[in-house]
């Protein structure tokens, strides 16, 4: 199956990769927030950046990332935070398709503010609605 798929999806360009796996989470489609958890449908402990912390941590930005702990009677709650990535190391290789710049930052999800030193929203709407058409 594995072999069937990569024959008809491997050379499309929109496919960074795929893998089989269960109970898939559906990632960014449809996020409601950059910037805070669904209760609903994301389990969070420790140390779990939002996805707008996220993708300042892969551009290699150090960021303050929330810390969560277990309680009651919500499942968990910010107790702490810490600033990862303090050296600022990029997951985006330079040799790589984006040339070292986050896929996100590409699409003009987002952005860094040099002169304030900090990553900021640009299409808040960008996974709920088709970028291209607008529609949901």
């Amino acid at each position: 199956m594995s072999e069937l798929l990569a024959k008809t999806v491997g050379d499309l360009d929109g496919v960074l990769g795929f893998e089989m796996f269960n109970e898939p989470h559906r990632g960014y489609i449809e996020l409601q927030s950059f910037h805070s958890w669904d209760y609903n449908t994301d389990l969070h402990l420790s140390y779990c950046p939002t996805a707008f912390e996220s993708f300042q941590l892969g551009a290699g930005h150090p960021t303050a990332v929330g810390a969560w702990t277990r309680s009651f009677p919500m499942p968990t709650r910010r107790t702490s935070s810490v600033v990862l990535n303090p050296h600022g190391r990029s997951a985006w290789r330079l040799d790589g398709p984006s040339e070292g710049k986050c896929i996100w930052e590409l699409h003009d999800v987002w952005g860094w503010d040099n002169i304030r030193n900090k990553g900021v929203m640009l299409r808040e709407n960008y996974f709920k609605h088709d970028p291209a058409t607008g529609k949901k």
